[in-house]
């Protein structure tokens, strides 16, 4: 990762808006796909809930295993427009064909439906992972050691994901419900085509937006920015400490939003008995974090990542625990409890992807090896991670409440949801257990690596030419 760029060209203030415009349009492309694909699969495609666990399980699986691939290849590699660049062009348009595929109800046989849905997914995850690789990698190019730099992009892109959230939240259910009334037309699959739109015309905002800071480079090889094996780089992942308990960590958080992302939707229809009421969540929880994404940003900045980490374990492992004790069939207080861990999440969003730049720098720093873009891709990991995991427990969740997907009934609506808030609660601990007492890199010594290591590569790089 060359960061000559970011020391000639220093941050434009218009660049950490192209990020918040691009993931705006990300949160929009990914919508349907991120809250509505376990609900289709069951209610529309009348795939069981225990076999849609199967059949997640294996496509997360498949994904999981790209996705830590992926940190190598664009580590290792670079295309026609740029290391990262490059994916910020093409990704976008592989991902809409794998979120359009898992929205097809076909009439192929059983069998092709189930590998269509795996092979959707897998398009769709995979190309999600060299996107974020590469906008996380465009980030610290463009930033260089400026730690304050960095904060300002990674603070833009979690506000460009609530807005995504909020507008979808206004309009997804509609937009479906008006194209479902059309004669022959899957609501669904039409409203997941406007949006894929959305989210690729998003994508090429940054892409053009950044062509001043990376471009193709024939020296890449030589530079030293693709010379780590990609052993080493898995070897020197393991020996981090600091990055292994960190991705314990957000895997355990993941893992929680994954679940309740995947399970909203039946918990209006079978809990709360209202579907309708879907809407009304999504924009509160959406409007809530966006209000808190643009408040709690300069206080995350303030008290520090450590710090903010712990203050979102400590509000969403409570609203959680509450949300099992308190929630049972209302809609308001449900909604009210994700929101309240919505704003708590807002604490660690807005630097979530700067910590494991700070553990990547903290291995620059101690190894001499730069393995920085392959140790971010590490968030993305345990976000795969955390989608396996919650496949398994959403299906779990589901049979405890007994959910029946073809008469479309939940026999004990009250168990379910009692057991989805101490089942969140419990597993968020773990975060909040890592970020009070495992994780040590301070907001000091992050700074410390990151000039140090910006001085070794400049060195390094004028010595090489």
């Amino acid at each position: 990762m060359s960061d000559i760029a970011a020391e000639k060209k220093g941050l434009d203030p218009k660049i950490p808006n192209y990020f918040l415009i691009s993931t705006t349009c990300q949160m929009i492309g990914n919508t349907i796909a991120g809250s509505y694909l376990n609900f289709y699969m069951t209610e529309r495609m009348g795939i069981t809930a225990v076999m849609m666990a199967g059949i997640m399980l294996v496509a997360r699986t498949a994904d999981l295993i790209l996705g830590v691939a992926s940190g190598g290849i664009v580590q290792q590699t670079q295309l026609n427009k740029g290391q990262y660049r490059s994916w910020l062009l093409y990704g976008p348009f592989i991902c809409s064909i794998g979120t359009t595929m898992l929205f097809i109800n076909s009439s192929l046989p059983v069998a092709a439906k189930y590998a269509q849905i795996v092979i959707g997914y897998i398009l769709y995850g995979g190309a999600m992972s060299f996107l974020q690789i590469s906008n996380n990698g465009m980030m610290a190019k463009i930033s260089g050691p400026n730690v304050d730099d960095r904060m300002s992009i990674s603070s833009k892109t979690v506000q460009g994901q609530n807005i995504g959230r909020l507008l979808t939240s206004l309009v997804t259910l509609t937009v479906i419900q008006m194209f479902d009334k059309i004669e022959k037309l899957d609501g669904y699959t039409v409203t997941q085509l406007i949006f894929v739109t959305i989210g690729i015309a998003g994508q090429l905002v940054l892409y053009y937006g950044t062509k001043d800071y990376e471009s193709y480079d024939p020296n890449f090889k030589t530079s030293g920015t693709g010379s780590v094996k990609t052993t080493t780089m898995v070897v020197n992942t393991l020996k981090n400490p600091q990055l292994v308990i960190l991705m314990i960590g957000d895997t355990a958080r993941s893992t929680v939003l994954m679940t309740l992302a995947g399970l909203a939707m039946y918990v209006f229809t079978y809990v709360v008995k209202n579907p309708t009421m879907m809407t009304p969540y999504m924009f509160t929880t959406a409007i809530t974090s966006l209000v808190a994404s643009f408040v709690i940003a300069p206080i995350s900045k303030k008290i520090g990542k450590r710090n903010a980490g712990r203050m979102t374990g400590i509000i969403c492992t409570l609203s959680y625990a509450c949300l099992g004790l308190f929630a049972g069939e209302s809609a308001i207080m449900f909604i009210l409890f994700m929101a309240i861990a919505g704003v708590g999440t807002m604490f660690i969003g807005s630097v979530a992807a700067t910590l494991y730049l700070d553990c990547a720098e903290y291995q620059l720093f101690q190894t001499g090896q730069d393995n920085r873009t392959f140790a971010m891709s590490m968030f993305g990991v345990t976000i795969k991670v955390g989608f396996v995991f919650s496949s398994i427990i959403l299906s779990w969740l589901l049979e405890a409440g007994g959910y029946d997907a073809v008469n479309k009934v939940m026999a004990d609506p009250n168990k379910f949801i009692r057991m989805t808030g101490f089942t969140s609660a419990a597993i968020y601990s773990i975060y909040l257990v890592i970020m009070l007492f495992f994780y040590q890199i301070s907001e000091d010594k992050a700074k410390e690596y990151a000039e140090a290591n910006f001085k070794m590569l400049q060195e390094r790089q004028a010595s090489q030419a």
